[in-house]
């Protein structure tokens, strides 16, 4: 659920998977770090990378 700033209204969505989607034992990357300088970065690209439980 969200909110459209355009318009204020709530927005809601579902999604539904089926087995074989599923990635057991697996979780997404850390996708925030901190850069040399000491911002918070968000890196994107690695948003839907997966790697195994440890």
């Amino acid at each position: 659920m969200g909110i459209d700033e355009t318009v204020l209204q709530n927005i809601h969505a579902r999604h539904s998977f089926v087995a074989a989607e599923i990635m057991w034992n697996m979780r997404f990357v850390d996708i925030i770090f901190r850069s040399p300088d000491g911002k918070r970065v968000v890196d994107y690209t690695r948003f839907h990378e997966v790697k195994p439980v440890e």
